[in-house]
């Protein structure tokens, strides 16, 4: 690692500037989120809440990426209601036959 040595004004603390700067790095991607939370001297955990605290977001999509994962998630889900869906009219089908025990449906 690198030593950096600079002059504050009084009114920011070396740990104060510390966390500034490793904010902004990971900002800018320059660091991981670990890399930064050792630099500032802090656990992953308490960093990720600073960086809220710093309206830095903790996760940065592009504009097509959120695009994609919420079209991802949006497919799952019609898909997951759509078996649902299919589990519930089998059993429905097979109770008004009366033949409770012809098909072993997982999750019953």
């Amino acid at each position: 690692m690198k030593t950096l040595q600079i002059e504050l004004p009084p009114e920011v603390s070396k740990e104060e500037a510390r966390l500034l700067l490793a904010i902004k790095l990971y900002e800018l991607g320059r660091l991981s989120l670990g890399q930064s939370a050792k630099l500032a001297g802090y656990s992953e955990r308490a960093f990720i809440e600073l960086l809220g605290k710093y309206g830095v977001p903790v996760v940065a999509y592009s504009s097509e990426e959120l695009r994609e994962e919420v079209e991802g998630r949006k497919n799952l889900l019609l898909l997951t209601a759509h078996v649902s869906k299919g589990i519930i009219y089998q059993r429905l089908r097979l109770k008004l036959r009366g033949d409770y025990n012809a098909v072993s449906v997982s999750g019953s």
